[in-house]
């Protein structure tokens, strides 16, 4: 597995949703995570790796939440400007006004629906990374820095 850097045209495609958590795609995802630490990031999305599938890893207290699927269900109002870098741009930061709180619904490792509350930088990275299946990228936001 290796990390896709910008420019690639996969960083710009539309995941398709996992029908099926399988013992495969659990290793994949595991396998992300390993490459995301490596790499010292704290978050990485399937496209990041050239794989069309809606999943995504992030750092949860130097464990890895997995989400297959994942939809943002609520924003906080409540917003703040900070810098953001991505794995994919190397030394490229940008200041990026995002909420503070983010509601998310997803599949987990064992294809159970479920719902987390994340707050402060894992929102951010959550939303940073939901927009990356979605084809969004954060140098489209903002001024760089």
């Amino acid at each position: 597995m290796q990390l896709i850097t910008h420019p690639n045209d996969k960083l710009r495609i539309k995941t398709k949703p996992v029908l099926e958590v399988t013992p495969e795609l659990v290793d994949t995802a595991l396998e992300m995570y390993e490459l995301m630490k490596a790499e010292r990031g704290i978050g990485l999305s399937a496209p990041q790796v050239g794989l069309d599938i809606s999943l995504i890893v992030i750092e949860d207290n130097g464990s890895p939440m997995i989400l297959f699927n994942p939809v943002i269900l609520n924003r906080s109002k409540d917003t703040e400007y900070t810098a953001e870098g991505c794995l994919s741009f190397p030394d490229v930061w940008r200041i990026i006004k995002r909420p503070k709180e983010v509601t998310v619904k997803y599949r987990s490792i064992h294809g159970k629906m479920q719902y987390a509350v994340l707050k402060g930088i894992q929102a951010r990275c959550l939303i940073h990374e939901v927009d990356h299946l979605l084809g969004k990228l954060f140098i489209d936001l903002d001024e760089k820095y």
